[in-house]
């Protein structure tokens, strides 16, 4: 996913889909979200790495990140990256974790 401007919100339909890679970045003042759609359960994923993530001042809310062998996020050359309220399931690696400051 390449074209999206700082500050959109990226509402995504219910429904399953394959791995994907976010190669945008919002700004200080202007986040790009992206957001499952109220009403029905956003699946992104499986496989190596459900999301590859090459930039910055993004946000996630609402996601399902589904069976990863490796990573459900794996987060390149990135800052400031928000997973708010998404739901990780059965992500095989041991290499996944959470990092703080």
């Amino acid at each position: 996913m390449t074209a999206a401007a700082p500050g959109s919100i990226i509402k995504i339909l219910p429904g399953t889909y394959p791995a994907v890679t976010v190669s945008i970045s919002g700004d200080s003042g202007r986040w790009i979200k992206f957001e499952a759609q109220a009403g029905g359960i956003v699946t992104i994923g499986g496989g190596t790495n459900s999301f590859t993530i090459n930039g910055s001042y993004l946000w996630f809310y609402g996601i399902t990140i589904p069976q990863s062998t490796t990573h459900g996020f794996l987060i390149n050359s990135a800052n400031f990256i928000f997973i708010d309220h998404c739901t990780f399931a059965d992500i095989a690696s041991a290499n996944n974790r959470q990092r703080n400051g």
